[in-house]
């Protein structure tokens, strides 16, 4: 399966180490993690709701990201969703979720049984909008590999 990253130059690697140093939606600081996109325009979205389009369009690139298909676990079919939590449409717009969020990601970080954890995005409802939590310590990240090309979007999204 080919995934996708927007990463700025200094940091194309599968080392997870941002991961170390900040907290994301799916995650607290601490744990090693790659986060990665369906596609490049949801990450281009993930991007833009972080502030980072005209950090991006100086030096960003498109890690096109392969990735074994049958290491990936869907969170909606996962052990770390708990009975009490449904990941509906109210989750995105209640900021108080992202604990549970991030103790979902934070679970699957130390348990380390799958590579790559599917879940929905928060920047917009579509059925194709995913993103992909990566776990770098896992075995099988030997057997992912990127190719690297340069981002290109319309400029106009960097105007204000």
């Amino acid at each position: 399966m080919i995934i996708y990253r927007i990463a700025m130059r200094p940091y194309i690697d599968l080392s997870g180490a941002g991961g170390l140093y900040h907290s994301g939606r799916w995650h607290t600081k601490g744990h090693p993690v790659i986060y990665a996109g369906a596609n490049i325009e949801t990450c281009l979205l993930e991007i833009a709701v972080n502030n980072y389009l005209t950090t991006a369009r100086r030096i960003g690139v498109v890690m096109e990201i392969s990735i074994p298909e049958k290491e990936i676990l869907n969170v909606k079919n996962s052990p770390y969703l708990s009975h009490d939590f449904r990941l509906d449409d109210l989750w995105r717009l209640q900021p108080e979720k992202k604990r549970i969020t991030q103790n979902i990601g934070n679970q699957f970080l130390k348990e380390g049984k799958y590579l790559a954890l599917r879940v929905p995005s928060i920047t917009i409802e579509s059925p194709t909008a995913h993103n992909f939590l990566i776990n770098p310590l896992h075995p099988a990240i030997t057997k992912v590999s990127y190719k690297v090309r340069n981002l290109s979007f319309d400029s106009r999204l960097t105007e204000k």
